[in-house]
């Protein structure tokens, strides 16, 4: 486990309390994806964070699943980091797209073993969007460069 990880999941379990947090479980491509989690929930209102209890964070069908109860305000920032999940690979955590290969994952071009992408639909919210776009700022730089854009295009996003 990187220095990354454990300073994020420390920075979160400050922020909502010893056994607030249960089983995290993630490819290490999306550490800078947790980070990032941790610190939109660290600019939450106390209020709104001492309402929140997260049982498990881990990969599911290519994506990141992310189970707790919690207010509805953090219900668009999970939401968000979800959405985000499908354009980063979980290998390295560079820009990447939906693959098969027996088992689903998001992977970059090097990473992909020569497995074509393939564009995944994902009901989000204008909210959850904007968020996710803001994540993958923060994870890959200000810049998203022309993989970055074109890994957020790759995801079919049906508004709810």
């Amino acid at each position: 486990m990187s220095e990354n990880f454990r300073d994020a999941r420390r920075q979160l379990e400050c922020l909502l309390g010893a056994g607030t947090i249960g089983d995290i479980s993630l490819p290490y491509g999306w550490i800078g994806l947790f980070e990032a989690f941790a610190i939109y929930m660290k600019a939450l209102s106390q209020e709104v964070r001492s309402g929140v209890s997260i049982q498990q964070i881990k990969e599911k069908y290519g994506t990141l699943r992310i189970y707790c109860y919690a207010p509805d305000e953090v219900f668009d920032l999970v939401g968000a980091a979800e959405l985000a999940s499908n354009a980063v690979c979980g290998i390295c955590g560079h820009a990447g797209c939906m693959r098969e290969s027996g088992w689903i994952g998001v992977r970059c071009d090097i990473h992909a073993q020569d497995q074509p992408g393939r564009s995944r639909r994902v009901a989000a919210s204008t909210r959850q969007t904007e968020l996710a776009v803001q994540m993958l700022r923060d994870v890959w730089g200000q810049e998203l460069g022309r993989e970055g854009l074109e890994a957020i295009a790759r995801i079919h996003i049906v508004p709810i």
